[in-house]
């Protein structure tokens, strides 16, 4: 009788995947604050010398750093249930 013994490989290889997920996580966020303040001293410099599209430019530069830091925070929980379905 042949004996199956299950193949741990992949799990080793999964928690090294989950800590770099949460590097490459903290590193999006930062990209999005980083832009989320320029964008802030975009609108302010464009307020201050009353240039409407410099304003325009900051505040789209603002929702866009919201909506990606929201979108990077909710991409990660998909990447398990992608490897979960592949594996």
């Amino acid at each position: 009788m042949d004996v199956v013994t299950p193949d741990t490989e992949l799990w080793t290889r999964l928690t090294e995947y989950w800590r770099l997920m949460g590097a490459e996580l903290a590193a999006v966020l930062l990209a999005c604050v980083a832009g989320g303040a320029i964008s802030a001293l975009m609108w302010a410099a464009g307020y201050a010398t009353g240039s409407p599209k410099l304003i325009s430019r900051g505040k789209w530069g603002l929702v866009g750093s919201v909506v990606a830091a929201m979108f990077s925070a909710g991409l990660s929980p998909l990447y398990g249930w992608v490897i979960s379905i592949f594996s």
